[in-house]
């Protein structure tokens, strides 16, 4: 009986550094190198080709073996960094001397560094083309000593600039008293669908979905708090939305009822379901071939940690531990995961992370 418990005892002990394996070498798990040696808020965004880092630089302090944000530093400068990402390595540094950066877009980004698109940069803060068109997002009032962030969309015919569209979503969205209306303070998230024929739109409490190219709200998805909406995904066969709530919640919502909807009509109220609730979510991403979502974790500002959730089952199936350092946010290259931390960015091998569950924390040197 002896024998076999310290058998036992020894099976668990090899078990427990198993599941809490320390890669250290070559693994699925790498940093990107070239990086800046001081820690900053890093925000990715890609085109597919590069991977664009912005941000600016923080101050950090120790406190109880963990890392936390004493000082961010105030733009300008926004710092951007341009990764090549089948090499993991920077090939540019630059700074923008601007006060306010949407560092998640793409076409903002390339704007800034190349000089093309340079009418929208001029005059809007985020925008995206969608059927030839170009749906933006006027500058916030920087100067304006009230909280205010986006609340209109202006649909522009690029070769002329003129805008044909515009408007006001708040005044459209719904608020959760029947027949009221409820001001919505800004639009944190604007995408599109695949096939280009909805907008969506992320506001505290709501998701907006507006009909494509005349801009009509047909539908809408309204929960019962004000957190933001950090993210949206559309599935490629437009059925479903993917909705991360900062910081705790995220939300599969079906698409389905507005086969139905007739533009003009009253918008509808969409469904959903809950997909996962947990802390500290800031940023999500799918899996190329749609099995998974991605969502970055930290807790407070430390142990940066990257779940991924299987969409079949919708069960977190592998927990990944990166840094001890708050993660910020997510992007996938070809079959790459790209996640940022206040240390640096990470690069995840999803195919090997896949055959790998049982890992649960890296060493990447």
């Amino acid at each position: 009986m002896k024998g076999y418990r310290a058998f036992l005892l020894c099976g668990l002990f090899l078990l427990t550094l198993v599941s809490s394996a320390h890669l250290e070498g070559p693994s699925f798990v790498r940093i990107v190198r070239g990086m800046p040696d001081y820690p900053g808020l890093w925000y990715l965004c890609s085109d597919g080709k590069h991977l664009y880092v912005g941000g600016v630089p923080v101050e950090l302090k120790q406190d109880g073996g963990h890392s936390l944000i004493t000082k961010i530093q105030s733009p300008p400068p926004m710092h951007v960094i341009v990764i090549e990402p089948k090499e993991e390595r920077v090939i540019a540094t630059k700074q923008v001397d601007e006060v306010f950066w949407p560092i998640r877009n793409t076409q903002y980004i390339e704007a800034a560094l190349s000089g093309t698109l340079g009418w929208p940069r001029e005059k809007y803060d985020y925008w995206i083309i969608a059927n030839g068109m170009v749906y933006a997002l006027s500058p916030m009032r920087r100067n304006s000593p009230e909280a205010y962030r986006w609340d209109t969309v202006y649909q522009i015919e690029p070769q002329t600039h003129t805008i044909k569209r515009q408007v006001r979503l708040s005044v459209f969205l719904p608020s959760s008293n029947e027949g009221g209306h409820q001001k919505i303070d800004f639009i944190y998230v604007l995408t599109t669908s695949p096939q280009g024929n909805w907008l969506f739109t992320g506001h505290p409490g709501r998701v907006g979905v507006w009909s494509l190219p005349d801009l009509k709200l047909t539908a809408f998805y309204h929960y019962e708090t004000d957190h933001n909406v950090e993210e949206i995904y559309c599935t490629p066969d437009g059925s479903r939305l993917y909705v991360l709530i900062y910081p705790f919640e995220v939300l599969e919502v079906s698409l389905s009822d507005l086969r139905a909807c007739r533009v003009g009509a009253q918008p509808t109220a969409l469904r959903s379901r809950r997909v996962h609730l947990e802390p500290q979510m800031t940023a999500m991403v799918p899996s190329p071939d749609w099995r998974e979502l991605y969502v970055v974790q930290r807790a407070g500002h430390q142990d940066g940690r990257v779940l991924a959730i299987d969409l079949a089952t919708r069960k977190v199936v592998r927990r990944l531990k990166l840094s001890d350092k708050a993660c910020i946010s997510a992007v996938v290259v070809g079959s790459k995961l790209f996640v940022s931390a206040l240390d640096g960015v990470y690069v995840i091998d999803i195919d090997a992370w896949r055959k790998n569950p049982q890992v649960t924390q890296v060493e990447v040197k």
